[in-house]
């Protein structure tokens, strides 16, 4: 267009660009649905007199009025495909609004000079790629502005030096993922919100003229984001919401007197100063907690009405200054819970008669008191724990608490005031508080959960307790301990404590004015029932059918009566122990008791009824120093020891002992047996193995010990009518045999047979044994730790490990080792019908000199090493899965091994050695890449291929030679470094196979020794050979290049390589030996050119097509040339 004089206005055209020359546009600029337009470019023109509008045409890249300094309407630029570019950078002012949206590939919007737009602004997150924005002279927005990047990037905002500063915004300021570095303010009101989010650049938000937000205040996720101030501001419509800003140090609301919902700081890195000191309504809750690490101080001094919770929350390790009015908290209204932690708060007082959820204050240092003189109930838990300096807690009006109580390590408190409480429908928790002397709870009836009142080493000395009935869970009373009891009031005629419902346990510890302990429910005690030095105490009387834990009675010095008739079963263990006064002991109806029994020490006792008890969980010890009968009639298990001691022997009186005519006969035990001065006559039982000691000693009608299952004794047996502690000394010695097997330094044993044992828990250990011939140990599958039968032993003669597949736990554990010695006869082993085959192994594998058939199996990892020596009936080795051999793998002088097979082992610890195997065919290291030590493999006369395809490194020497007189394929194509020498030799007769492309050195630390192989090419980057190079019948070698090598210790010799085109050591300057280069029919050049010095000769002949030998630094050759 040259000319336009009116509207301009394109729709659903194919027009394929629309450019011109005019100078104005008195109309509209209208284009939409375009297909095929790419570009619109009006480069003269310098006003708009109506609006701008751009959308829906999917192939345009470029809107530019770079001319324009006037829009009379609106620009809106939208879902424009492929558009790039949007430029209106003379433009001062928008008389409407700006909306650039939902452009899927736009970069770059160039407004520039606008000033002044009289509508909103948006740019936001629809523009998914955008990279630029250019507003430097935006100042005045009448609606609100938005600028918003896509998740995942940042938009860069070119604005004014000073960041963006607006003298007048109409609506909502919100500015997501932006480059600008600085906002500012001079207007006095935001009818919206301000909504800053994740704006990497910018330092300041100064809003300090600002006295009232319609909307909500966010400032979240800021990276160097220092301040921000909207201190005028005394009112927001919504919520303040501060979170997430790294260098954010100060929150300014210090004129800010209401928030009609929540007010909520975290997150803040270096936040050390909130102030909101006037404000004194927050609609919701008030969060600041201790996600803000460094925050000091936080102003709330005319905090008066929060309508949901208060948290309030220092960081760990630090305390929070609160700035309160006057002496503390006093709030009038509370809508939530109150949740004050580590701060500095001295008094919390709350004037409202309802508490709508819990009270915690929790490590305050200089809280006092906590006060609510009209609140009757609280709607959820009371928590107040770790508070140095309270002293008092009371809650006089309130009579229920709707969740727990926990009044706990608080250490100059001295006492908790909950008399008219009732009802605490959750547990009841006033422990660790070492100064607490008081606690009156006297009209508590019922408790939901638990009671736990008092600890070891406290100070408590009066509880008032005189009306509780049910508690849901355990009751526990301690006093302070043995020299100091608490003193329980349960009313002004004792009643004890009788309970009509008890969900859990009871445990009183160190008390006076107990008289009786009382439950009269019929149903299960579902707790234990633990007393202990309770003074006064003489009755106990269990009407439940069961206690489902523990019964734990000791120390009770005025206890005459424990009754428990009608339970049939303890869930735990039972103890009594030292009850001065007590005479009886009666569970008749017991018949499981589920942990151990200890009955011991109680000095009068002389009867204990356990005549229904079948089976004890646990150990098993009576011992008593008056007790005459114990009645065990029908027990039959017991899950660890059992210890019954008569105490009376020594006066010539059994323990009578009351069982049936069979005797005591076990089908469980689970320990050691020690039966000590009892009437017994018959002892055994179907038990199939003793895990410990088997001790009968003094009972002197015993006839019959037989436990004809038994297959092992783990400790030693032992049967006599001595008392333990007048057996001899010299008898004290004997063998003891625990979860090991040891047979060592013995002179007379000669079979060493467990024929039936299955698994030896940990090692098994036979060594130098002087004329131990058999080891029998053929029904063994596991052995825990290592097993080791060594030569130590000189006339070893039989190993039977038919059944074992494992060896070993922990990594490094694990040995096999079963060797004989050369010279010596060979060991015969006795194995599987296929050999040895190992599923765990954790350690060496290790036979010499043996009949071992074969070995292999599922062995993850070797984690120590392979030694098979001398083995004369080995014919084969496959461990498929091992990953890894620790140490070295040395397969020598097995004269009848074929195979070795490794082929998962990606590294050797130490060194490889195959040698003198007389019928071994192949040896296959498939996956070996390194390899610490040396590989040597010679004088095998039928191996004919040696399997290294992944090699590339040998911390030592690498050796495979002609002693392998049949060796045909050598297969280790990526070779790379040899710590030490190389050899590979064949003969004229056997030339090796050395497969691959030839192989590249970037390590040698000895010769490079390549005799009569097939060999390809040889090169490298190593600077040194500290050797010859020795290179001899190679029939395939055609070149070999070493560009880096500048000395040659040793002679360099290349003989009877018949397609040797190239020999190449251009660095080179020193050798060490003589040069020969002899017959090589196709070699065509030698290049030593800096060489300088040789002390050998030099020989070159027989070359048949030498073209050039490049000796041009040479000085000096000390032999003939």
């Amino acid at each position: 267009l040259v000319g336009l004089g009116g509207d301009c206005v394109i729709h659903y055209t194919t027009l394929p660009s629309l450019k011109g020359s005019v100078t104005r546009m008195p109309g509209v600029v209208d284009i939409d649905g375009n297909p095929d337009l790419t570009i619109i470019d009006f480069p003269s023109a310098d006003q708009i007199i109506g609006h701008i509008r751009v959308v829906n045409n999917p192939v345009m890249t470029g809107c530019s009025f770079p001319a324009v300094t006037a829009i009379g309407g609106y620009i809106r630029v939208q879902s424009n495909l492929k558009l790039i570019t949007v430029t209106f950078n003379k433009v001062v002012s928008v008389t409407g609004y700006v909306h650039i949206t939902e452009n899927a590939e736009l970069d770059t919007i160039d407004l520039d000079a606008v000033a002044t737009v009289s509508g909103y602004f948006l740019v936001d997150a629809t523009n998914p790629i955008l990279r630029v924005l250019s507003i430097r002279a935006l100042t005045s927005v009448g609606g609100y502005l938005h600028i918003v990047g896509a998740p995942g990037r940042i938009v860069t905002v070119n604005t004014s030096p000073t960041g963006l500063v607006l003298t007048g915004l109409g609506g909502t300021l919100r500015i997501h993922r932006t480059s600008v570095p600085r906002i500012a303010g001079t207007f006095t009101k935001v009818i919206g919100d301000v909504d800053l989010l994740t704006n990497p650049s910018l330092t300041e938000c100064d809003l300090a003229p600002i006295t009232e937000v319609d909307g909500f205040v966010r400032v979240e996720d800021h990276a160097v984001l220092v301040t921000v101030n909207i201190n005028a501001a005394t009112r927001v419509g919504k919520y303040v919401f501060v979170d997430g800003n790294a260098k954010l140090d100060v929150v300014l609301f210090a004129a800010l007197v209401d928030i009609v919902e929540y007010f909520h700081v975290t997150n803040n890195t270096l936040v050390d100063n909130v102030d909101c000191r006037a404000l004194v309504n927050v609609g919701g809750y008030l969060l600041v907690d201790d996600t803000n690490p460094v925050l000091a101080v936080l102003n709330l001094n005319g905090l008066r009405n929060v309508g949901g919770y208060v948290k309030i929350v220092g960081a760990a390790g630090r305390v929070l200054s609160v700035v309160t009015p006057g002496t503390g908290f006093t709030l009038d209204t509370l809508g939530g819970y109150l949740h004050i932690v580590r701060t500095s708060v001295p008094s919390i007082t709350g004037l409202f008669t309802e508490i709508a959820g819990y009270v915690e204050c929790s490590e305050n240092p200089d809280l006092v008191s906590i006060t609510f003189p009209a609140a009757t109930v609280i709607r959820g838990h009371l928590h107040i724990v770790s508070n140095p300096k309270i002293t008092l807690v009371r809650f006089p009006l309130v009579t229920v608490v709707e969740s727990y109580v926990r009044i706990t390590t608080n250490i100059v408190l001295v006492e908790i005031d909950l008399r008219v409480v009732t009802h605490i429908q959750g547990y009841l928790d006033c422990t660790g508080s070492p100064a607490l002397e008081t606690v009156r709870v006297r009209a508590l009836e019922i408790v939901d959960g638990y009671v736990s009142i008092g600890d070891v080493d406290g100070a408590l000395s009066l509880v008032t307790i005189a009306a509780i009935r049910s508690v849901g869970g355990t009751f526990r009373l301690i006093g302070g301990n043995a020299g100091s009891r608490v003193v329980v009031d349960t009313g002004a005629t004792p009643r004890g404590l009788v309970f009509d419902v008890l969900g859990g346990g009871a445990i009183l510890r160190h008390t006076t004015g107990i008289p009786v302990f009382t439950t009269t429910f019929a149903g299960p005690f579902n707790g234990e029932c633990d007393l202990l030095n309770n003074h006064g105490l003489k009755t106990v009387t269990v009407g439940a059918s069961g206690i489902a834990g523990y019964v734990d009675v000791a120390s009770n010095p005025d206890l005459t009566s424990y009754a428990c008739g009608a339970c049939a079963s303890i869930g735990g263990h039972v103890t009594f122990k030292d009850n001065a006064l007590l005479d009886l002991i009666n569970l008749p109806q017991v018949t499981e008791i589920g942990g151990h029994c200890d009955i011991v020490d109680n000095a009068v006792v002389r009867e204990v009824d356990l005549r229904a008890v079948v089976v004890i969980k646990g150990y098993f010890r009576v011992s008593n120093p008056a007790l005459r009968i114990l009645h065990i009639v029908a027990l039959v298990e017991v899950h660890g020891y059992a210890t019954i001691i008569g105490t009376r022997v020594a006066a010539g009186t059994l323990l009578d002992v009351r069982v049936p005519a069979a005797g005591l006969q076990f089908t469980r035990l689970d320990g050691s047996l020690l039966i000590r001065g009892t009437n017994l006559v018959k002892v055994g039982g179907s038990i199939p193995a003793i895990a410990g000691d088997c001790g009968l000693y003094g009972n002197t009608l015993l006839q019959d010990v037989v436990f004809p299952a038994v297959t092992s004794v783990t400790g030693y047996v032992r049967v006599t009518n001595y008392h333990p502690d007048v057996i001899p000394t010299t008898l004290r010695t004997n063998g003891v045999v625990g979860p090991y097997f040891q047979v060592h330094h013995t002179t007379t044993v000669v079979r060493f047979e467990f024929p039936a044992v299955v698994e030896i828990q940990s090692v098994l250990y036979v060594v130098e044994n002087t004329v131990l011939t058999h080891v029998d140990v053929r029904a063994c599958q596991t052995v825990g730790g290592y097993a080791v039968i060594d030569a130590t032993n000189p006339v070893l003669a039989h190993v039977y490990v038919n059944a074992l597949t494992s060896v070993g736990g922990a990594v490094s554990d694990g040995d096999l080792i079963i060797n004989g010695a050369s010279g010596r006869p060979i060991v015969s082993v006795y194995t599987g019908p296929s050999g040895l085959n190992l599923g765990v192994l954790t350690g060496a594998l290790d036979f010499r000199y043996t009949t071992i058939p074969s070995i292999g199996g599922a062995v993850a990892r070797f984690f120590n090493r392979v030694y098979l020596e001398g083995n004369t009936h080995l014919v084969t080795v496959n461990f498929p899965s091992a990953d890894q051999i620790g140490g070295d793998a040395h397969i020598c002088d097995n004269p009848l091994l074929e195979t070795v097979v490794i082929p998962a082992a990606a590294s050797v610890g130490g060194y490889v050695v195959v040698v003198r195997n007389a019928v071994i065919t192949r040896v296959r290291f498939n996956a070996v890449v390194t390899v610490a030590g040396h590989v040597n493999v010679i004088d095998n006369p039928l191996l004919a291929i040696i399997d290294l395809p992944v090699l590339t490194t040998v911390g030592g020497y690498f050796r495979v030679d002609e002693t392998n007189p049949v060796v045909a394929t050598l297969n280790a194509p990526v070779l790379a470094s040899v710590g030490g020498y190389l050899r590979v030799v064949g003969s004229p007769t056997n030339v090796i196979d050395w497969t691959g492309t030839g192989i590249n050195l970037v390590g040698l630390g000895g010769d490079c020794f390549i005799h009569h192989t097939t060999l390809p090419s040889l090169a490298g980057s190593i600077t040194k050979i500290t050797g010859v190079i020795d290179i001899d019948g190679n029939t395939l070698l055609t070149s070999v290049n070493f560009p880096k090598v500048k000395t040659v210790t040793s002679y360099i010799r290349f003989v009877n390589n018949p397609v040797v085109t190239v020999v190449s050591l251009p660095a080179v300057t020193i050798i060490g030996g003589f040069v020969r280069f002899d017959t090589n029919p196709k070699l065509v050049t030698i290049n030593l050119t800096k060489v300088t010095t040789l002390a050998g000769y030099v020989h070159v002949c027989d070359n048949d097509v030498l073209d050039e030998a490049d000796f041009n630094s040479l000085v000096t050759v000390d032999g003939y040339f």
